[in-house]
């Protein structure tokens, strides 16, 4: 019975983490650069999902959401890189 009650417990606190977010964290594996925008920083996605679920984590967190969104890699030269703050971004590049 202890068994039984221990494998709930930890089933339980598996799902609280995996439930703490509410972005998409399916990204297809396309190759297709996009940027965003930031006011201070800038962040160079593997493709539109990859940076779209950047800016959700950033959302999340309480932090300043991407200006815009556009396909193509970043201009080099302006703002330094955004600090990632996504769970295990699939192909990001940064």
């Amino acid at each position: 019975m202890w068994t039984l009650g221990i494998i709930f417990m930890i089933a339980i606190s598996i799902s609280e983490v995996r439930l703490q977010t509410t972005c998409n964290k399916t990204v297809p594996s396309v190759q297709d650069p996009h940027c965003g925008h930031g006011s201070k920083c800038h962040f160079n996605g593997f493709n539109k999902w990859v940076t779209e679920f950047e800016a959700c984590r950033r959302k999340e967190l309480g932090l300043p959401d991407f200006i815009k969104i556009q396909r193509g890699l970043c201009p080099k030269g302006g703002k330094p890189p955004c600090p990632s703050v996504g769970e295990k971004n699939p192909g990001k590049k940064g």
